[in-house]
């Protein structure tokens, strides 16, 4: 068994949960697209199906190697999904004074 192999069954088990909670965020809020930040999203394995779900998606990622390949994924897939590079360190801080 191969390193991915191993980790698609625990994938699925988190895009199952990140579904349930991002449609129960949405019916709480009223809204069917929501504003989701993804720390160190990489690539887009996340981020690219939830921005296929409809939803504003925000990656940000210390590594531009990887941002560039979120672009390559996110434009495969004809969407959109904004790409930040930096680290998770003082987002909140940075958030608020946007």
């Amino acid at each position: 068994m191969t390193e991915r192999s191993r980790t698609r069954p625990a994938r699925g088990v988190v895009w199952e949960i990140l579904r349930e909670v991002l449609d129960e965020s949405a019916k709480a809020s009223g809204r069917a697209v929501l504003d989701v930040l993804d720390a160190g999203g990489g690539t887009g394995g996340l981020a690219v199906p939830l921005a296929e779900l409809g939803h504003h998606v925000t990656v940000v990622d210390s590594s531009p190697d990887a941002l560039a390949g979120l672009e390559r994924r996110a434009a495969e897939a004809a969407v959109r999904v904004r790409a930040l590079q930096g680290d998770a360190d003082g987002l909140l801080e940075e958030a608020g004074s946007v």
